[in-house]
């Protein structure tokens, strides 16, 4: 596939079976640089994601809190590494017709030795990166962007989405 826009997402809003187009939802996708044995993303919304082979999902836009697991094994050509990463929250800020992608990537070290990093981007309609996001580094970033939710809804007129906190714990 070329663009993560384009990875077939499982729906993650009411009354699934009436899918809404592109336009009208936010994808979040999971890529990572080596295969790996286990899912990256583990919750959103404090709610356990199911199991899906593609790490993609369709939610209304709004804020949505996004936690990776805490274990990871993964491998490339050259070694497999398989260890406690520990969970990262990502208070993200989803927005219609944008992609937001959970980046994991194993970094190569000397002596066998590796490190894990793990972004988000966000992607335009045209697989542009218009920004990336750090995990959050206290409740007050979560707080952050539920006052921004709070803001599109009164903008807005409507209740887009929900946004429920998720768990802040590891």
């Amino acid at each position: 596939m070329g663009r993560a826009s384009e990875i077939p997402a499982y729906p993650l809003y009411p009354n699934p079976e009436h899918r809404l187009d592109a336009s009208k939802v936010a994808k979040l996708v999971a890529l990572t640089t080596a295969p790996t044995s286990t899912p990256i993303l583990k919750s959103v919304d404090g709610k356990k994601l199911p199991d899906q082979d593609s790490q993609a999902f369709d939610l209304l836009p709004g804020c949505h809190v996004v936690q990776t697991t805490n274990d990871m094994v993964m491998a490339n050509e050259s070694m497999s590494w398989s260890g406690h990463i520990g969970s990262r929250i990502f208070p993200l800020k989803m927005k219609a017709g944008y992609t937001y992608v959970v980046r994991l990537s194993l970094i190569e070290g000397m002596s066998g030795t590796a490190s894990v990093s793990i972004r988000t981007e966000e992607q335009d309609g045209a697989g542009a990166t218009t920004a990336t996001f750090e995990p959050a580094k206290s409740l007050d970033d979560i707080k952050a962007c539920q006052a921004w939710q709070g803001e599109l809804k009164l903008a807005s007129g409507t209740a887009n989405a929900t946004c429920t906190g998720g768990d802040t714990g590891s």
